[in-house]
């Protein structure tokens, strides 16, 4: 984010936009302003920090880049006292990325070949659990031309993953899954679905828009197993899910992780074991149908991508409109603590 101090606007620049921006000064920085009468603006920079990979993570929406004052600054005109260091500021929070969101849904189809389908899928870095694979399945058509043959292909893969089996609730919640046949098949596989791997845990009710826009810690109660037998403490043993808003201006902002900072935990009568780990973790969002059969569903929406304004400012999460109830629910794998 760029400030003129001239006018106090703030603009948004990508990466390489800024760094041209910074080059050109610098290399001008001996040169003389004599006889100019532009007045360079000083700028500031600040930027998304991932804790995950210790690395700047760039902001790539819609940018106003300096063009035009750029075009109208002469190669003489630059002054080194009217510009200021461009420094990163330091994370703020600790918190763990949830690893199935935002996955990249074209770039696992382009990966993926019909006569190496196994291979691909099992290779594949955009996968990280059984769950993932499953909501993937109806963007990947060509796996389900014999049910049979899928049922197969899907075992090698998570046994060659070592992922856990899902819960059949979790495939029975997916609302409209264009492979029925497939699905039962799979909820009938017990080398694919049970109830022992995993443990369900839900976020009280909100509204898409408010989980979207508005900054919330959401609490999820849940004993560890690996910790809830020697736990004393007087409050409930879970974790918090820190939800970073989105707005019309940044909607590329918008980010659910796992909290892990004990201050954020202070108060709320929840806390937090280092057990729980956020790769054991697989997000969904389930939603409230009134009609037909005023029933949850679950989205699947590790390949929705961000959610989204329309032009009039209406928010979507894939399929999921703005005034759609909903809760957040985690799919914890406990079956490598146990």
């Amino acid at each position: 984010v760029v400030s003129t101090q001239s006018t106090g606007q703030l603009v948004r620049l990508n990466r390489s936009t800024l760094d041209a921006y910074m080059g050109y000064f610098m290399k001008n920085k001996s040169s003389s302003a004599q006889g100019s009468n532009v007045k360079l603006p000083s700028i500031s920079y600040q930027s998304n920090y991932n804790s995950s990979t210790s690395s700047i993570t760039d902001i790539t929406s819609d940018t106003i880049e300096l063009r035009d004052t750029l075009n109208h600054i002469s190669p003489t005109s630059p002054s080194p006292s009217s510009i200021s260091r461009c420094t990163p500021r330091p994370p703020k929070i600790t918190d763990r990325t949830i690893p199935n969101l935002f996955a990249p849904i074209a770039q696992l189809q382009r990966g993926i070949e019909k006569d190496t389908i196994i291979k691909d899928l099992t290779l594949s870095p955009f996968i990280h659990s059984l769950f993932m694979l499953f909501e993937a399945l109806p963007h990947i058509s060509s796996i389900h031309t014999n049910a049979s043959k899928a049922i197969k292909d899907l075992r090698t893969i998570r046994s060659d993953r070592k992922w856990c089996r899902v819960p059949p609730s979790f495939l029975e919640l997916i609302r409209r899954y264009p492979h029925t046949n497939l699905v039962q098949r799979i909820i009938e596989t017990h080398s694919l679905a049970s109830l022992n791997d995993t443990v369900q845990i839900i976020s009280k009710p909100t509204i898409l828009s408010k989980l979207v826009t508005e900054n919330q810690l959401y609490p999820f109660y849940f004993e560890h197993p690996s910790s809830s037998s020697s736990c004393v403490s007087p409050s409930k043993c879970g974790f918090l899910l820190r939800v970073t808003p989105a707005t019309r201006q940044n909607p590329d902002n918008f980010n659910i992780t796992l909290a892990t900072d004990q201050k954020d935990y202070s108060g709320l009568g929840i806390h937090l074991h280092k057990e729980v780990d956020e790769n054991a973790m697989h997000l969904v969002v389930r939603e409230y149908d009134q009609r037909p059969n005023r029933r949850w569903y679950n989205r699947h929406i590790s390949w929705a991508g961000q959610p989204r304004f329309t032009r009039d400012g209406r928010v979507l999460w894939g399929a999921i409109s703005q005034f759609r109830k909903i809760k957040l629910v985690v799919y914890y794998n406990v079956e490598k603590a146990t």
